[in-house]
Parts: C-alpha cells; structure tokens; sequence
C-alpha cells in the first residue's frame, strides 16, 4: 500500500450482531470497500488476497477469532488484522498476531482511526523496503567501483530517490512516535 492507497482500503467487518455490522459498514462506506461476516464461518469464506484490514468479533459463533487469524495467515493474506472485543484486554488472551485491538462500543471517529493506522503500518513496509533497495545498491556501487559516488553525475538519481526516501522515514517515525505516545496517553486516562 502506498501513501496515495490510504482511505481505499478493503475492510472486512466481522461481527455477529447485524445491526453493529451494518452501522461499521454505513460509517465506512463510501471511503472503503466495506464486506461483512455475520459470523466466522462467513468470515473465513469473505476472506480473500483483497482484505487489506480485518475486523473480527472475538466471540464469534461457528468459528473463533483465532481460527480466522490462523486461515489469513495458513493462506499468506496480506492484511492487518485488528481483534473487535466486548472486554477490556486480558493478558489471558493478549496475542501478538492481532497488529490492533478495538473495544465494544466502537464508534464511528475510533473505527475510522483505527484503519486509517493500519493502512498507514501497511506503508511503513514497503518504505522500508524501498530504502534498502536502493541503499544497496549505493553501497555496492561504491565497493564495487571503488570510488564515490557523489561525483557521477548518472548516479545524482540514486542519492536524490535516497535522500527523499529517508526523509520519508524520518517523517514516518516522527509519526509513529507520535501516534504511540497519543494512544499511549490515552490508555493511562483510563
């Protein structure tokens, strides 16, 4: 997912309670391809290479929330998977699978911030990833050639795409510590 991608995400709400279902889709639709699941065994059939964000219900009937995180992943979906719960979290049932974690009653404003993080995590990646691409290849440039490669001009390219990739880092990070400070801070008022 790039920077341009976030806000059309393809979210998959999966909820039991219809009329809970159904509100989530109405808050979303419109920005997002909104699919629902009135339960798990919906669920794991809706699920597909498409689902950037799921959503499930922890006590779903007919199949578990740990039965659908164990098809996305047994299948290698691509997507950020964000446990819906009625409780507050027990360290019982904390599991590191899930990238986020909702409580019942979910509102429009909490829903919204909370795709739009994991469509926002879903570019930390591929930034990333970007950067040690072409960093590399600087570096194996300059091992290579045995020279410096600030003063060829074909190479002017390769140090500009670096030097903007990582101030895109820098400026995610400043984000990311920002955004875990606030929800940090939101959870000691609690």
């Amino acid at each position: 997912m790039t920077e341009q991608q976030i806000g059309c995400s393809d979210v998959h709400v999966v909820e039991d309670e219809r009329g809970l279902a159904d509100l989530s889709v109405e808050w979303l639709d419109g920005e997002y391809t909104v699919r629902t699941g009135y339960n798990g065994k919906q669920a794991i059939e809706e699920l597909g290479h498409t689902v950037d964000i799921d959503l499930p219900e922890r006590s779903q009937p007919e199949r578990s929330d740990d039965e659908i995180l164990a098809h996305i992943r047994e299948q290698d979906f691509d997507c950020r998977v964000v446990m819906v719960r009625a409780v507050k979290l027990d360290i019982d049932v904390l599991d590191p699978e899930f990238e986020d974690y909702l409580t019942k009653p979910v509102d429009r404003d909490g829903l919204r911030a909370t795709i739009e993080r994991m469509e926002r995590l879903a570019t930390y990646d591929e930034l990333l990833q970007e950067l040690y691409q072409y960093v590399t290849t600087r570096s194996i440039l300059q091992e290579e050639n045995d020279i410096s490669i600030t003063e060829h001009e074909s190479c002017r390219d390769l140090l500009d795409r670096i030097a903007t990739l990582q101030g895109q880092v820098d400026v995610t990070i400043k984000a990311f510590v920002t955004a875990f400070r606030d929800e940090a801070d939101s959870y000691s008022h609690d």
